[in-house]
């Protein structure tokens, strides 16, 4: 918690005025004490050393609630630094599967007629490989998934590779309701999937379950790498 200027002007004004008005406490009850009958009046070193065992009493307390104070600081700075660098790995987690970036997606037809291939391009930017690289197109936005061939590894620095498949029978392309997903690892292990546009997001297990285009007709992938 983190106090104004005119909070701990307040806070250091009530001590000031609690230790004066004890200091005040402590006078008049020194002056008008009068000792019961048949007892000796306190002399002034009785008052010296009764008051001086309760201010000592006063300042332990004061102190225990410094120290804790202190601990409650220290650990709350302890806390928001680990926070901190929390944040910046995750930070710098997202900046290099940001640079993971899916290219060009092309549909060719290919002999015979009815065989379609489909080439998307990937391409990693980041300072890290990333590993089991998997693309999954859907050519109209919904309905018939085409999952690619995966690629087992794919280098940083600006790495390029193209992912194929060619499919049996026609295929039904909506350009602008296409949406083409790449899920992949880091090399820490962590699952991600991202689409062409927006920001990368986390998965764990296996890719969602997709009907595969090659359900009712056979398909064959094949892959090819070129480094920029």
């Amino acid at each position: 918690m983190k106090f104004d200027r005119r909070t701990w002007l307040y806070i250091a004004g009530s001590v000031v005025c609690f230790l004066l008005a004890s200091a005040l406490g402590m006078a008049y009850i020194s002056m008008t004490y009068q000792a019961p009958p048949g007892e000796e009046q306190p002399k002034v070193t009785d008052w010296m050393q009764a008051w001086g065992s309760i201010l000592g009493v006063f300042a332990g307390l004061a102190a225990a609630v410094a120290a804790t104070a202190l601990l409650l600081h220290e650990r709350k700075q302890a806390r928001q630094a680990r926070d901190e660098l929390a944040a910046e790995r995750a930070e710098a987690a997202l900046a290099v599967v940001r640079a993971v970036i899916i290219g060009r997606t092309t549909y060719s037809r290919i002999d015979p007629p009815s065989v379609t291939m489909i080439s998307v391009k990937v391409h990693n930017y980041g300072p890290a490989p990333v590993r089991r690289v998997t693309v999954v197109v859907a050519p109209a936005g919904q309905g018939t998934e085409i999952l690619m061939p995966p690629l087992e590894l794919l280098p940083p620095g600006g790495a390029e590779f193209d992912l194929k498949v060619t499919i049996r029978g026609q295929i039904q392309r909506d350009p602008a309701r296409e949406t083409v997903k790449v899920y992949f690892h880091d090399v820490t292990g962590v699952g991600w999937q991202k689409g062409k546009d927006g920001e990368p997001e986390k998965w764990s297990g296996k890719i969602p379950a997709i009907r595969r285009h090659d359900d009712e007709a056979a398909a064959q992938g094949s892959a090819s790498s070129s480094a920029n």
